[in-house]
């Protein structure tokens, strides 16, 4: 049918692309030279370096003097809401090209946006119905799946499952750092500071620093709001 048509397939390489941002990579820029040569040039956002241990009041001001650590293109962001949570119901996930809720098991929706939707759902405290769309995604025991089923554990009050989820999708992947920056945060709010330093000094050894992972771990430290 012609909505079936105009749905685009998800590639290969654009779910790698995904994958990278997800583990809080932030995006290579390209642009033209200054002289007009055609040929491309590549940027790279310079890092931010916390591995040293900080106090609160250091990441404080760290954080007020680089404002662009709380605006950042990046797809681990916190998802806006969408029709997924503010039309749709029972777990369904709004379907942008035949504009509708359709139902997560359905098959229309390939991982990336049934990913996208169960975090918008746990964001939003629906965690069983961002359990169903999480367990409805083609890799369910991949690090996308067990990471948003960790966080929304956690959050329903589930600690030890959320935790032992976290777990799990590092030990499949230990570059995802969603994960490790819900687990840091984790250990924040338990007021375990040297276990989230250790989770913030991963990410940064694995190429995370400029990342939302890396961001929201820092302003968790910081005493702010991480999400």
């Amino acid at each position: 049918n012609a909505g079936a048509a105009e749905r685009p397939e998800a590639g290969a390489g654009a779910g790698a692309a995904q994958r990278r941002r997800r583990r809080g990579v932030h995006p290579i820029e390209t642009l033209p030279t200054p002289a007009g040569t055609g040929k491309l040039v590549r940027r790279i956002p310079p890092p931010v370096l916390l591995g040293t241990p900080m106090t609160r009041t250091a990441l404080a001001l760290l954080l007020a003097a680089t404002p662009a650590l709380a605006v950042l293109e990046d797809d681990d962001a916190p998802p806006p809401p969408t029709p997924t949570t503010t039309l749709c119901e029972d777990g369904e996930v709004w379907d942008d090209v035949t504009s509708r809720c359709v139902e997560p098991e359905s098959g229309v929706l390939d991982d990336d946006r049934l990913f996208a939707a169960a975090r918008e759902l746990a964001y939003a405290g629906r965690y069983d119905d961002a359990l169903r769309v999480a367990g409805a995604m083609r890799d369910p025991e991949g690090p996308c799946a067990l990471t948003v089923m960790g966080f929304a554990h956690r959050k329903s009050g589930r600690v030890e499952q959320g935790l032992a989820l976290y777990a799990a999708a590092l030990a499949q992947d230990p570059d995802f750092l969603l994960a490790r920056a819900y687990r840091g945060i984790f250990h924040v709010e338990q007021g375990d500071a040297d276990a989230a330093a250790a989770e913030l000094a991963e990410i940064e050894a694995r190429g995370g620093a400029g990342g939302w992972p890396h961001a929201a771990l820092t302003r968790a430290i910081a005493g702010a709001d991480p999400y």
